[in-house]
């Protein structure tokens, strides 16, 4: 993972708590370092080739200086990468923060069906996450301009789809049917918002820097699903149009 993108290097924070549970659970001294030495070893004979590739395009055995120059470590923006209308990933993908706050509800209950260390498994992904929005504040560009959303956390997907499914599985053994059709209507809410920003990213109807709540609301509650059978209509027919399109502001 670190070789697709070099922030990816902190996931391994996860495995080597994990490792070092392990490793205090009474195993034998020589079976833990073996162990780590065997993970070691691993690790740096598979990044060998990317430690070459860095040096033979930037005459290091690391990341360009141009990528170097944007951090600033005690991450500045970790709130903003969050909570900024202007690429913040809850208001851009509120669903991501339904999945946070599923891994914290596993990480302190105890879930119909869950394997008995699915909590410590859930702490462990939750810390992930947290190491991911802290290098994701620490960059200057932390706004990733241009692009849809706050791109730099699409790495955590499947930890995040962890924390939807507690969710699916408290509604499904819940004994009343409201709090199963409470969670499937708002994750089709939510969804649905997602859908609707990126047909307004696509379309050229927003400004593609920061959300207008409000504006881009009725956007995608009123006025999209009014459009929506002649979008469908032109995106087979016509799809050249969607790219005639006058651009908004912050493009």
């Amino acid at each position: 993972m670190a070789i697709v993108r070099e922030q990816d290097l902190f996931f391994a924070a996860g495995p080597a708590l994990d490792f070092l549970r392990w490793s205090f659970g009474g195993r034998p001294i020589a079976a833990v370092v073996r162990s780590g030495a065997i993970g070691i070893f691993a690790t740096a004979l598979v990044y060998l080739p990317q430690l070459a590739a860095y040096q033979a395009l930037n005459g290091h055995p690391g990341p360009g200086r141009e990528v170097a120059r944007k951090m600033t470590w005690w991450s500045p923006h970790g709130f903003e990468v969050l909570w900024s209308t202007g690429h913040g990933l809850f208001f851009w993908t509120p669903l991501a923060l339904m999945a946070l706050l599923g891994l914290i509800w596993l990480a302190v209950s105890r879930i119909p069906n869950a394997k008995a260390d699915a909590s410590w498994i859930s702490l462990v992904l939750i810390v992930m996450f947290a190491l991911q929005t802290y290098v994701s504040g620490s960059v200057e560009s932390w706004t990733v301009a241009g692009s849809f959303g706050q791109r730099r956390f699409v790495a955590l997907t499947p930890m995040l789809a962890v924390g939807l499914a507690v969710w699916l599985e408290k509604a499904r053994a819940a004994s009343r049917a409201a709090p199963r059709v409470l969670v499937g209507g708002l994750i089709a809410v939510l969804v649905w918002w997602n859908i609707g920003l990126m047909a307004q990213f696509g379309l050229h109807l927003m400004d593609r820097q920061r959300l207008t709540l409000g504006r881009n609301a009725r956007a995608t509650f009123v006025e999209l699903p009014l459009d929506m059978p002649s979008l469908v209509a032109r995106y087979f027919t016509d799809r050249a149009s969607f790219y005639r399109r006058p651009r908004q502001d912050g493009e």
